[in-house]
């Protein structure tokens, strides 16, 4: 199965693949690092190094129902910087092994694989491709430029010189592995046929060119027990390489995907030694810099420590939570002085009071209360610390804050019509009163959210399920002037479905127009099942993402699922299995 898809996409995907499973995130070993533009490295400028970086969680390769091995595809990115224009070593590779990790590995000619005692021995189990850059005849290595296919040893079972077959002319270009350009390897395991194909070709070719650079036809089975690890190694010798590796995707099936890589990256040149004489001006510099940086600090601080008539000292919690930080006189002026005249209520935490900025005309309430105060002091952090990072129409907006002696201040945008309680408790008769269409608002809170006031997941799974029905009908959830069996969209739409109807008639004109009317009934099916009201109905995220990106697809059954009330009572593990699902996929970080 092949499809379209970006490598920002496959990233996605497994990203959210490695906050929902068990597997995706690299255990580093040796000389692994970041490199230029945050890329991945498995090497540095050490000479005779190695890097090794595995998954942190086995990978499984059998078939639980036939205990036969699966096939596989696994692409990923990489370039290789050279110490010399032409000359480096010793290059990197994939490997596939049954520890996580390689203990005792060598650098050099080992590749961070075996070393002198454990190159060769039949129980490595340990299936590598390499991309080696240097000659090493005790191997038997064609050339300096070449990738392997190797088991249980760093003698190559079959290998080829870097290069690729053109699918338009048939001809084989050839490429250099130490070009600092990025290119892509495509491994791909036919259990059926037993033979194992890989393909070196440039990274701006989007699909795997057809015919493979190295075609093996043996069974794998033997060496590939029932867990292994998936990872990445390479090693440097008396001349330097920098090892990059850029993204890898993994399917648990025969797959050529098309995968994007974008704009090539202008990776630098390998790093060089700074000459002595270098040296010596960087010294001067940093030394005249940092005496003049103690030269400033002092005049600094003693022009500070002269002219300070207000204490307001930064403290660490300000760095973290503040927004913007008003000066005091600012304040003042905006509240001619915290006049008694200006005061809107008090409370156990302080005083409010109304002000206009200078200058803006805008007007604010200003929330002041005491340092000293246990009490106040904490009202004040949690207000800061949550408050101030939200922007929401139904909450007041805090605009920043001020710190003035033992007083602390919160400033907000002033609400003209006064505090909900001054509609609750109404001070006098002539106050005005609440109708039921006036505090109802509907939004996207699930039932059982309103009922325990408790957020979780599958409150989120409602709420994102309302929100794709609204962008795919571009409407609003309740439409009080729609026609009546089409007021409440989610129970249009499943009457629609009820009845064999079209349920794109939901769907936005513009968007049921267009061509992929597939994809559009997946997110309006999608979307009710998400905002079921029952909670057990509802599917993990993980799951959401596999039927959004094409790897599960909705069972035909779906209706019937959803309108059966026995499965209320489902933990949700129970319902994906239901559905279908194996919680564990393979595809991986």
């Amino acid at each position: 199965m092949s499809r379209e898809l970006t490598l920002f996409e496959a990233v996605l995907v497994l990203f959210l693949t490695l906050f929902n499973n068990s597997h995706g995130y690299f255990l580093p070993a040796g000389s692994v690092g970041i490199g230029f533009n945050g890329y991945f490295t498995l090497t540095n400028t050490t000479k005779h190094t190695h890097g090794q970086a595995f998954d942190s969680e086995p990978l499984s390769f059998t078939n639980p129902s036939t205990n036969l091995t699966t096939s596989f595809s696994i692409n990923f990115f990489f370039a290789i910087v050279p110490e010399h224009n032409n000359q480096g070593s010793h290059g990197m590779a994939f490997v596939i092994s049954p520890t996580r990790g390689l203990p005792g590995a060598s650098s050099d000619q080992y590749l961070g694989i075996f070393n002198e005692t454990t190159n060769g021995k039949s129980s490595n189990n340990v299936i590598a491709i390499e991309l080696d850059i240097h000659k090493d005849q005790e191997f038997g290595d064609i050339d300096d430029n070449h990738v392997g296919i190797n088991i249980n040893d760093m003698r190559s079972v079959v290998s080829a010189s870097a290069g690729y077959y053109d699918d338009e002319d048939g001809q084989f270009k050839n490429l250099s592995l130490i070009s600092r350009n990025v290119m892509r390897l495509s491994i791909v395991y036919s259990q059926p046929d037993q033979q194992l194909n890989v393909t070196l070709f440039p990274a701006e070719i989007s699909v795997p060119p057809r015919k493979p650079l190295l075609s093996l036809n043996q069974d794998l089975s033997p060496y590939l027990l029932e867990e292994m690890y998936l990872g990445f190694t390479a090693s440097t010798g008396s001349v330097g390489a920098v090892h990059y590796m850029m993204g890898w995707f993994i399917v648990g099936e025969i797959s050529y995907p098309s995968l994007e890589f974008g704009r090539q990256p202008n990776l630098p040149p390998y790093p060089k030694k700074a000459s002595h004489r270098t040296r010596t001006v960087l010294a001067v510099c940093l030394t005249v810099s940092v005496i003049a940086a103690f030269i400033a600090l002092w005049f600094g601080l003693v022009f500070y420590l002269r002219h300070k008539k207000v204490k307001e000292v930064l403290e660490e919690w300000e760095i973290q939570y503040g927004p913007h930080r008003f000066a005091y006189k600012e304040l003042s002026n905006a509240t001619k002085g915290f006049k008694e005249k200006q005061l809107l209520g008090r409370g156990g935490f302080g005083q409010v009071y109304r002000g206009t900025l200078p200058g803006s005309d805008a007007e604010i309430a200003v929330k002041r209360t005491s340092h000293d105060s246990r009490q106040g002091m904490r009202e004040f952090l949690a207000e800061i610390s949550t408050i101030g990072r939200l922007r929401h129409p139904n909450l007041v907006r805090l605009l920043g804050y001020c710190r003035h002696k033992e007083h602390l201040y919160l400033v907000y945008d002033f609400m003209p019509n006064g505090s909900l309680d001054k509609y609750l408790y109404r001070n006098g008769e002539n106050q005005e009163r609440l109708t039921w269409e006036t505090p109802g608002t509907f939004g996207y809170i699930a039932p059982e959210l309103l009922r325990t006031g408790r957020a979780t997941t599958s409150t989120d799974v409602y709420a994102f399920g309302l929100v794709m029905l609204e962008v795919v009908c571009g409407r609003r959830l309740i439409e009080r002037r729609a026609v009546e069996n089409e007021e409440v969209l989610v129970d249009w739409i499943v009457e629609l479905w009820e009845k064999g109807e079209d349920i794109l008639d939901a769907a936005e004109e513009n968007i049921r127009q267009e061509q992929n009317r597939g994809q559009v009934e997946l997110v309006l099916k999608l979307g009710v099942l998400c905002s079921h009201q029952g909670v057990s109905i509802r599917p993990a995220m993980s799951t959401v993402m596999q039927f959004l990106n094409g790897v599960s697809q909705l069972p035909d059954n779906l209706l019937d699922v959803m309108r059966d009330e026995k499965l209320r009572g489902l933990p949700e593990t129970s319902m994906e299995m239901l559905l279908g699902l194996n919680s564990s996929t393979f595809t991986h970080s």
